[in-house]
């Protein structure tokens, strides 16, 4: 990440999407301070960047990693993203991880 974060100009959305793997990765080993910290820091840069494919992403993986309601909050939010933009394969991919965990 010190790549993208280190240029003159710094690219935030490709030092998102490093926060998106590195807290999927993180969260697959079992951790979930760590990789909340970088997915929340994710999320805050695709909503300002306007990202809307980008922050669904960012979702879903915070749904990963919450449970009960918090999981279906997350969950929610980027069906509707996905499905406001047109990201229709997403959107279904979501939709029955959502409905896997009810």
């Amino acid at each position: 990440m010190a790549g993208f974060g280190g240029l003159a100009a710094p690219e935030p959305r490709n030092v998102a999407k490093i926060m998106l793997w590195q807290g999927r990765k993180l969260g697959e080993s079992g951790s979930t301070e760590r990789p909340r910290e970088l997915l929340e820091q994710a999320r805050a840069i695709t909503a300002e960047q306007n990202r809307p494919f980008d922050h669904a992403q960012v979702l879903d993986a915070l749904g990963d990693l919450e449970s009960g309601d918090a999981a279906k909050a997350c969950y929610e939010q980027a069906i509707a993203l996905y499905a406001e933009h047109g990201f229709v394969t997403a959107m279904a991919a979501t939709a029955q991880r959502l409905a896997a965990r009810s």
